[in-house]
């Protein structure tokens, strides 16, 4: 399974945006075949944010149960309209 969340700042303990590979409605899909992920993130899941700058975090959970971090790094939201 695979889990990705956004934070204020990596000490923040409050999760601005979550997705994950399970529920109802995963935005993770993970093929151990090809071992590959991939993420979406529905465009209104940001319209409503109200930081400028945060970060992210990706980790996996592998059959036995052992996590991975798989990517990280800083959000930039820009406001403007291409």
């Amino acid at each position: 399974s695979a889990v990705m969340q956004v934070r204020s700042s990596v000490s923040s303990d409050a999760v601005l945006f979550e997705a994950s590979s399970t529920g109802v409605e995963p935005l993770i899909t993970v093929d151990p075949v090809s071992a590959t992920f991939s993420l979406t993130i529905p465009a209104d899941a940001f319209v409503a944010a109200t930081f400028r700058e945060a970060v992210y975090e990706v980790e996996i959970t592998a059959p036995t149960g052992e996590k991975y971090r798989l990517a990280y790094g800083a959000l930039c939201r820009d406001r403007r309209r291409h």
